[in-house]
Formats: C-alpha cells, structure tokens, sequence
C-alpha cells in the first residue's frame, strides 16, 4: 500500500488516493487505516501531506524553478 501511495496510482478518480490505495489491497477503510498508523506511526492522509510537502520543498531547491 505504501508504494501505490508513494507513486499516486488511483484507479478509482472518484475515491481520494489513500481509500483507492486501502481498495487496492483489499482492506476494509477502517482497517486499512488502523493498519498503516499501527505500521508507520502516522495516518495514511498524514503521510501523503508529508510527501508533498517533500516534494514541494525538492522543487523549490531547484534552480530557476521558484522564480
């Protein structure tokens, strides 16, 4: 779930990416979700804000790109 997460696959455009993620391994969403913050310390929402958040500041160290 991590890596369909990670690489923003979503088959579903109707389901926000962590329910599509949690589908795709076949977990019920309550359980896909005390699962992966019982895993990784944090919610699945929590990670991917984070991976933006990292993605953005990658973006931001390039050259030329913040101007």
């Amino acid at each position: 779930m991590l890596a369909y997460l990670k690489e923003g696959y979503t088959t579903d455009q109707t389901k926000p990416a962590v329910e599509a993620a949690i589908d795709h391994v076949g977990l019920s969403k309550g359980y896909g979700f005390r699962i992966f913050k019982e895993t990784y310390g944090i919610s699945p929402r929590e990670y991917l804000s984070k991976l933006k958040v990292n993605e953005a500041k990658k973006l931001l160290l390039k050259p030329g790109y913040a101007s």
